[in-house]
């Protein structure tokens, strides 16, 4: 493989993207070290995403790379937004004009500057009816139901929350994945699963 990737980087100046490091598995760890050197040979750029969390691949990587390669090795860490971010976020997120300033804060608050919570947060108030958007002004628009909708204080808790207003027969496909792995073939799933018509 990494013949592979110098020939392409001779040829073409190349970038190669790896997400979730955070949960990368042995071989993925000893495929990555294995191209590692060739940043100092070919114009490769291997950009790494990871959680900021110790005792990972990742925590592992970057550890490597500002020990041997430091002169080639940039860390760049994401502070959590600031609560005016965040609140532009929600903003630029939701086209609406009568979303309670209650739930609005309530939101940023509750996010602590994570984005992703946040988009799940509003995910969240659309699968429970809160918010609907209206086709004729393409804008979104706060129900009645805001008033009683309960947010979560963790991101497990949105997910959780929006896993359990799922169908029973969906849950059941949801837990057989889950056994699974976190990426699997269709093909195994559908072995597995005993709604595999519905698949």
């Amino acid at each position: 493989s990494r013949r592979l990737f110098d020939r392409l980087a001779r040829d073409c100046p190349t970038v190669l993207v790896f997400e979730d490091l955070h949960w990368m598995d042995a071989s993925s760890t000893a495929l990555l070290e294995h191209l590692l050197p060739l940043t100092q040979t070919v114009p490769l750029l291997i950009v790494g995403l990871s959680r900021p969390e110790r005792e990972t691949p990742a925590a592992h990587l970057r550890a490597l790379c500002a020990r041997e390669y430091a002169e080639r090795y940039t860390d760049i860490r994401l502070e959590p937004l600031t609560e005016v971010a965040s609140a532009e976020l929600v903003r630029n997120l939701l086209d609406i004009d009568n979303l309670p300033v209650k739930m609005r804060e309530l939101i940023t608050q509750k996010a602590e500057g994570n984005p992703f919570f946040i988009e799940e947060v509003i995910r969240t108030l659309i699968d429970a009816g809160a918010l609907v958007h209206e086709p004729a002004t393409r804008r979104w628009r706060a129900t009645g139901q805001i008033e009683n909708i309960h947010i979560p204080d963790t991101i497990q808790g949105v997910i959780m929350a929006r896993v359990d207003r799922l169908d029973e027969e969906v849950k059941q496909v949801l837990r057989v994945a889950a056994v699974i792995g976190r990426s699997f073939l269709y093909r195994v799933l559908s072995a597995l699963a005993e709604a595999d018509k519905h698949l």
